[in-house]
């Protein structure tokens, strides 16, 4: 071989040092999607209702999730409704970055099975059955990818603003299968 004729290895040789430059920024965008889907925590909790704790932040490169919210009479390191990510290195605002909110429970929970068995309950209907492979999330929904470009008026607060209703929603839909599991597990406590 003498000769190099492909154009984009040309392209990319002649200007490698730029394009490696604005590759990198890709950490930067990584870092500005969490702290964007992090902020949205303070909204979060001004909306829910009273007797709701919004969890800490995980910070990254932390585990899948971002932030629960739980009752305060529910156990502490119990079930959760969770705002999360499954590719928190593909954390860019791209259509493939599974950002979701739904329902986490440790599957050595007591309320796991109850949980993982009502995905056919009323008010689960937008939550398709969950396969074993990711037993701690027994129903969860992806968020939709946002419209337009967010760097343009006001389309980045507009995507924050879905993604909290649709977390609020989850919470409304699933809070009361919590609820349901904890006194279901109570009383089969109190039965033996």
């Amino acid at each position: 071989m003498k000769r190099l004729d492909d154009e984009r290895i040309k392209f990319y040789l002649k200007n490698r040092q730029q394009l490696e430059e604005w590759l990198a920024v890709k950490t930067d965008l990584f870092l500005f999607a969490h702290a964007f889907y992090a902020s949205l925590r303070d909204e979060v909790r001004k909306r829910v209702p009273d007797g709701v704790v919004v969890g800490e932040v995980s910070e990254p490169p932390g585990g899948s999730g971002l932030f629960r919210l739980r009752r305060r009479d529910w156990p502490e390191e119990g079930p959760a409704v969770e705002l999360g990510w499954w590719h928190r290195t593909r954390m860019d605002f791209s259509p493939n970055n599974g950002v979701w909110c739904g329902l986490w429970s440790d599957e050595k929970s007591p309320y796991w099975q109850y949980l993982f068995d009502a995905w056919r309950r009323p008010g689960t209907e937008g939550y398709p059955e969950q396969k074993r492979n990711e037993p701690e999330y027994p129903m969860f929904i992806y968020l939709p990818h946002p419209d337009g470009n967010l760097w343009e008026n006001d389309q980045l607060e507009a995507h924050g603003q879905s993604v909290i209703t649709a977390l609020l929603k989850a919470w409304d839909d699933l809070a009361p299968l919590v609820d349901e599991a904890i006194s279901h597990s109570s009383q089969q406590v109190m039965d033996e």
